[in-house]
């Protein structure tokens, strides 16, 4: 079960656990450890040394993984999604082209789209 907040900022940061840095926000892992010191690896491949003081513990979700970062909106408002299928496939039993094109119109007119950490896109209706 992962630890609450109040508890690793209780406990000590040890080697192997991740910190925030809290200027930068930049993520990284700790490699060793002296009395007011630490030996960042950060996310970048760069590693550096910092104080204690400036940084903090990551909060680890409930299956010891970092919580998500929380997604950008891009567009306030999409309307309608054309699509091509790069692949021969069937559709309604059967066979269509690879070059087949699908247009989605959204109902609602709230459809939202968010860039998310990895690259990816999300499309939310409301």
């Amino acid at each position: 079960m992962a630890k609450s907040y109040r508890q690793m900022q209780r406990e000590k940061i040890k080697v192997g656990d991740t910190v925030r840095h809290i200027a930068s926000k930049e993520l990284g892992v700790v490699r060793r450890k002296h009395e007011w010191t630490l030996w960042v690896d950060w996310e970048d491949g760069e590693y550096s040394t910092v104080l204690l003081s400036q940084v903090r513990p990551v909060l680890a979700g409930p299956k010891g993984r970092l919580p998500n970062p929380k997604p950008v909106k891009i567009y306030g408002r999409c309307l309608r999604i054309e699509a091509v299928k790069m692949r021969t496939h069937t559709y309604g039993g059967k066979p269509s082209a690879a070059s087949q094109k699908y247009f989605h119109d959204f109902t609602t007119k709230n459809a939202i789209i968010y860039g998310l950490p990895d690259g990816s896109l999300l499309i939310k209706a409301k």
